[in-house]
Formats: C-alpha cells, structure tokens, sequence
C-alpha cells in the first residue's frame, strides 16, 4: 500500500497489480483497518495516471467481488461505508481525458458494475441515483457529434457500457425500484438497437432482458415497439453475439409475459427456425434457439400446437448429431446442444400438458414419444462406451425428462420404453439423487 505512493511510475503500477491479484484471491482474509487503509489509497490511486488508475480498478472490482457470496438483503457489508467514493471517482475515471489510454474507461466500468453487483442494502440509494446518472449519460451520448468512424466507435463502445450498467442495477434492485424508471430505459435502449452497432446492441438487448425479468407482464406494453428490434436482432447472422443476446432476451420475455408473448410468436419461431438452417450463423447460438423453443412452449402452453410438427423434426436432426470422441472440443458443444435439446423437449412437454394438448404427443399414432427416447438412447449409449464425455447437466435434465414422459404417458404399450436399458442406464447414473427419486416414483406409478 505504502508502494501506491512511490515515486516511480512502474513501482506504483506493479503495486497497484499486485494489490489487486491478493484481493482476488484473500480479500475475505483483509482486517478492517487495513481494509480501510488499502480503499482511501485506490481512492487516491484512480486519479493517478492512467495506467495506474486502470490497475486500481482491477482491484477495486476483486474486492466487490469477494462480496459475491454474500446476502444481497444483507443490511450492510465491509465495502459499505467506502461504497459512495469508490464509485464516485471510478464515475470520474470514465470521463477522464486519457480514459481511452490503458482501457481505463472499461476497466471503471467493470468496478462501477462489480460494486453494485454486490452491494448491501444500505447503499441502494446511492445505486439508484447512479442508474439516474447512466441515463442521463446515455441520453447525452445520442448528441455526440460524430466526424469519423473513430467517434462513432467511440460512441458506440459507450453506449454499450452505459447498458451494461443499466442491466446490472435492474438486476439488483426490486421491480418496484426499478418500474418508475422502465419508461426512460426502455426509450433510450431502442434507441441504441436503432443504431445497430454490434456490441451496443448486444447488451442493450441484455439490459431488455433483465427489465422484463424484472417487472414481467408489465413489459407487455412495451412489446410492440421492440418486436421489430428483436426480430431484427434474431436475423444478425454475422454478429452472432447479437443474435445469441436476442435469443437470451426471447426467452427472458416468455419467461416474463408467458400468454401474453403469444402474439409475437409467428414472426419468432420463423426467425428462430431460420437460424437453425442457416450455415452461416455460428454454431455457439444454435443450442440456445433449441432451448428457446422451451421456452416458448412454456410461455404459450397449448397454444404451441402449430409449431409443434417443425419443431419436432427439427429437435430430432439435433439429436442425430455425432462429433469425434477424441475432440473436446466438440464433445464440450454435443453436451451444451443436447442441453439445449433436453430443455426444449422438457418445456413442449410441459406446455402441452399446462395448455392440456398433450394428447398430440402421446397418441398411438404419433411417433413422437419414441424419437425422444431414441434421443435418450444416444446419450445412454455415451454414458456406457464414453462415460467422461457426458456432463452431469445433460444426466439430470434427460431424468427429468424421463419422469416428465412417464408422468404424462398412459399405461399401455409405450410402458416398455421405461423399463428399456436406455432408462435404466440412465436413471442409475443419479441413484439416490432427488431428480431420480421423482423420475422412478412416475414410472412406478403409471407404468410398473
């Protein structure tokens, strides 16, 4: 600490590193008076030069992070009392002339967010009068004059900061908090999508998701406005992040409005479906648009029938993917697309069920039931002949599904499915677990 004050600039930068990496790992282990003392000092730190000012960040944002544990409801937290400085001068650091020197203005900004991230009850004042000054900010951001592409970048990376923190303070505080400032947010976030930069795009589309979280069927007003936003979003084969961060938001918003999203659905699942088939989409946000379809179907319960056909076919040439077994690689990406796969099927289930239209499922003549557990098989043959490459996500949420399926399945021919090795393969992965318990308590019931 005493180093922070050195004269040499490399001393002052190198303790200013080495702060920050010991409270990444031991700031839990910091005694109050020298917590004290190490935040008066980074208070003093961030008006150094900018290289210095940037490593101060870094351990300002590990210290909030050692609060990540703690009880948001909690009254009061050791950060507490320093929580208005620290955050008023890291304010300050964005708007320093040299904030593009060193990624300063990021690196404030990733503090500025760690710390409302994790503050205690007692600073929720001081978070909602930042969440007014980020809005200003970004009210002010849209009369930035641009004479190059070089401001416009600039304005652009701006933006998409100023909704990072947007998106946090809505997650942080109560609906209630944040509902008497949804008409200002939602207003200058279309905004943002209006310009459609990449990167502020993408996390305007976050900050969407997290205030329809947040306030849920009172979105609904909001809708019509920012469907075309969305649809546009979904289509952004090229900045596949954007398209990933707009498939996040669809299901933030079924999860939130749940009837009500049925509207918009059509024009969605088109979307949705488009960029299942498109080769060019990166191949990262396929397994979130298969989830996605759960989500729907969640949200729209019967309602989901006339998508149910094309979204069956397509859930079945997922299943069929096979990838080498020595490329971790794409063993990492079988297990996140069959993730996505197992939470579709769970979520048309269950809608189905909800909108009472599970007859479509499991009628004699639809062969719906036994493509899933054909799926199932797949994984069960994996867990036998490469068990390492099944992660324990994709064991609980096939269980699930097994229970699920068993739940809704009458008793009759479809029963030997349930005592197939495929289930049992399975199921004994998780003996013991709560998730096996309710899928053998559903076959035991409806199907033994």
């Amino acid at each position: 600490i005493q180093s922070l004050n050195d004269a040499h600039l490399l001393v002052k930068d190198t303790a200013a590193w080495t702060i920050a990496r010991i409270c990444e790992f031991f700031a839990h282990l910091l005694p109050a008076q020298l917590l004290q003392m190490l935040c008066e000092s980074l208070l003093a730190v961030l008006q150094d030069t900018a290289r210095v000012a940037a490593q101060a960040c870094y351990a300002v944002h590990n210290l909030a992070m050692n609060c990540e544990n703690a009880d948001q409801q909690q009254t009061t937290n050791k950060l507490s009392q320093f929580f208005q400085p620290l955050l008023t001068q890291l304010l300050a650091a964005t708007e320093r002339v040299d904030f593009h020197e060193h990624n300063l203005r990021g690196q404030a900004y990733e503090a500025v967010n760690m710390l409302i991230q994790n503050h205690a009850l007692d600073s929720r004042p001081i978070v909602l009068e930042v969440l007014k000054h980020i809005l200003q900010k970004l009210h002010q951001s849209f009369s930035t004059q641009i004479l190059s592409q070089s401001d416009r970048d600039e304005r652009d990376q701006l933006q998409g900061m100023l909704c990072s923190v947007i998106q946090v303070i809505i997650r942080g505080v109560t609906p209630k908090e944040i509902f008497q400032y949804a008409d200002h947010i939602v207003m200058l976030v279309l905004q943002v999508l209006k310009n459609n930069n990449p990167l502020a795009s993408e996390e305007a589309f976050l900050a969407i998701g997290a205030l329809a979280t947040s306030i849920e069927k009172d979105f609904d007003k909001y809708m019509q406005n920012f469907a075309q936003f969305l649809i546009h979003g979904l289509k952004n084969y090229a900045d596949w992040q954007v398209c990933n961060a707009a498939v996040g938001t669809t299901g933030d918003l079924c999860r939130a409005l749940e009837v009500n999203f049925q509207p918009y659905c059509d024009s969605i699942v088109q979307c949705l479906l488009e960029d299942l088939q498109n080769p060019e989409l990166n191949r990262q946000v396929k397994p979130n648009i298969l989830s996605c379809f759960g989500d729907i179907a969640l949200a729209i319960n019967g309602h989901f029938t006339k998508y149910l056909d094309v979204t069956l076919q397509m859930l079945e040439q997922a299943g069929m993917t096979e990838v080498p077994i020595d490329d971790e690689e794409m063993i990492e990406y079988l297990n996140v697309l069959r993730e996505g796969i197992l939470e579709a099927y769970t979520g048309i289930v269950q809608g189905l069920k909800d909108g009472k239209q599970i007859q479509l499922l499991i009628n004699i003549n639809s062969p719906a039931i036994p493509k899933i557990f054909h799926f199932l098989e797949r994984i069960a043959r994996d867990v036998n002949d490469h068990p390492n490459s099944v992660d324990d996500s994709i064991l609980e949420h096939a269980i699930g599904l097994i229970g699920d399926l068993a739940d809704i399945t009458p008793r009759g021919p479809a029963s030997d499915l349930f005592k197939s090795s495929c289930c049992l393969v399975l199921l004994r992965t998780k003996k013991d677990t709560q998730i096996f318990e309710y899928a053998k308590s559903k076959i035991d019931v409806n199907h033994i």
